[in-house]
């Protein structure tokens, strides 16, 4: 993926309330989350299907997933593993025996006339996630997510209207992909929080490849449940809506605010009655939601247990074995980074951000405690990753790998920086050539650019000429006048062209000047 890309959303704010009247302060916004996630699984969950291909409608559709009559479904191993990995990651404890069930209901985009889910006995229970004021972005203060249940189930096709003749089509593709829905406790108070826990999650899910969690793509999709109380009155309260398959977090921060208002308003108005208990879509044209279905109960879906499927049992043996190869979460990797470096949260949650994105084994936090090692100066180190390698790459749409500035150059560039043998300034020039020159060192460069610092007679050139090109200046300060002595400076720096450095500036003008 392009770091272009990826660095659009690290200094952008999501905004946690609507530009709104302070009358929205009187009420309380209760959210939850249904989180579908797609496992990269190489495999579908009932059937031999592979799923690494998708682009033409059609192509990766068994038997089983085209609901031809007499076929079966196996369960696959390699989803269910990513599924019970998942289950550990999130602190959720797994049930010794899950089994699968039916829910019933029809649509195009599903031939069986049912999906088969987990409703009686779900895969695993009672997680979490933990959120720590000024460590995660913009939240405000410290507050878990509970998890209610993680359930595996297989993901329907996908149902479209063709452009011209508006005839309902149905690609079969995505049809039995393994999913989980991973399912939250009413525990966040804000779009911001919401947004939060999305990402979060979306973060360990990669962390430990389970999901790569791109919603644009539908791999992570996101159903929200909402609802408002008034503060000084608890018990009135607004029925819960619910909001289907939100698939950006601009989108799921949009949805909520707009029946955030809605509820609240219905509330202060007494019309509590125009807030019915909807299964709501989201328009995104027209800023608003958009009733979908009367909010079904588990008796409408008709529910029943899968005679084709025997419950699945696992054992605290395994379990201990999965467990043990879980990678290194975000959190962990986060405090390591805060702890051993002393790198602000900010800068930890962007490397924590671009890194989640890189495929393959590039990974800009080990690029990052490498260059800190060598270098002992880790936050040099971090401004340098951060805003200097990983602006040039945006400007040049490149992506980050580790070999097109090694650690060992850019080392060099931030050793002649601490030498002062360059400018901060003039070595952002020296680091933009070397993306261009890949054989020459940043001294080569350095020297061939005509960049080194001005020091000695070079340097006393350079500041008698700007003590003679500002006498006014020079006279006041030779009087004691301080404040005109940044003009002075200013001067020395522009004739040097971003060849001298500050400190020496100011102590060759102060000896000059008498001061």
């Amino acid at each position: 993926m392009q770091i272009s890309r990826i660095l659009q959303n690290i200094p952008k704010k999501i905004k946690s309330k609507p530009k709104k009247s302070s009358w929205l302060e009187e009420y309380n916004l209760i959210i939850g989350l249904e989180i579908h996630a797609q496992l990269n699984a190489s495999i579908k969950l009932f059937s031999s299907e592979v799923t690494n291909d998708f682009s033409k409608p059609n192509t990766s559709v068994s038997s089983f997933d085209a609901s031809i009559p007499g076929t079966l479904p196996i369960l696959n191993k390699e989803p269910y593993w990513k599924a019970i990995k998942a289950s550990l990651a999130l602190d959720c404890a797994v049930s010794p025996t899950s089994s699968f069930d039916r829910k019933h209901y029809s649509y195009y985009d599903l031939p069986q006339g049912y999906q088969i889910t987990q409703q009686y006995n779900p895969l695993a229970k009672d997680g979490f996630i933990q959120f720590n004021a000024n460590l995660d972005d913009n939240i405000t203060r410290d507050f878990k997510v509970r998890l209610s249940r993680i359930q595996l189930e297989q993901d329907t096709g996908k149902a479209y209207f063709h452009e011209s003749s508006k005839t309902p089509l149905v690609d079969l593709n995505r049809c039995g992909v393994a999913l989980i829905e991973i399912v939250t406790k009413p525990d966040m108070t804000s779009p911001i929080e919401a947004v939060s826990f999305v990402k979060k999650l979306r973060s360990i899910l990669r962390s430990i490849d389970v999901c790569n969690g791109n919603m644009e793509e539908g791999n992570l999709r996101a159903d929200v449940n909402v609802n408002v109380q008034k503060k000084d009155n608890l018990a009135l309260k607004t029925p819960r809506v619910e909001i289907k398959n939100l698939n950006s977090l601009k989108s799921m921060t949009a949805a909520i605010n707009y029946e955030y208002e809605r509820h609240a308003r219905a509330i202060q108005n007494g019309r509590l009655e125009d807030i019915q208990q909807d299964t709501l879509g989201w328009n995104v044209t027209d800023g608003q939601t958009f009733k979908m279905r009367s909010k079904e109960d588990a008796i409408d879906y008709r529910y029943m247990p899968d005679p084709n499927l025997r419950p699945v049992s696992v054992t605290e043996v395994k379990l201990d074995e999965v467990r043990s190869k879980i990678e290194i979460l975000p959190d962990q990797i986060r405090q390591r980074l805060i702890s051993q470096y002393g790198l602000s949260a900010r800068d930890v949650n962007v490397l924590l951000t671009v890194n989640e994105d890189l495929s393959g084994d590039e990974s800009i936090i080990n690029y990052f405690e490498r260059l800190a090692q060598v270098s002992k100066h880790p936050q040099l180190a971090v401004n340098w990753v951060i805003h200097e390698l990983l602006g040039q790459l945006s400007q040049r749409h490149k992506s980050f790998k580790e070999d097109i500035i090694t650690v060992e150059r850019l080392n060099e560039l931030i050793s002649l920086i601490e030498a002062n043998q360059v400018t901060s300034t003039a070595a952002k020039k020296v680091f933009s050539e070397m993306f261009d020159d890949t054989e020459s060192s940043a001294s080569n460069i350095l020297d061939r650019l005509d960049l080194r610092v001005l020091d000695g007679d070079k340097l006393e050139k350079v500041v008698n000429q700007a003590i003679e090109e500002l006498p006014d200046e020079s006279n006041k300060a030779r009087q004691g006048n301080e404040k005109v002595l940044r003009r002075i400076i200013g001067q020395v720096m522009k004739l040097a062209g971003g060849k001298a450095d500050g400190s020496e500036v100011e102590r060759a003008l102060r000896q000059k000047l008498s001061l």
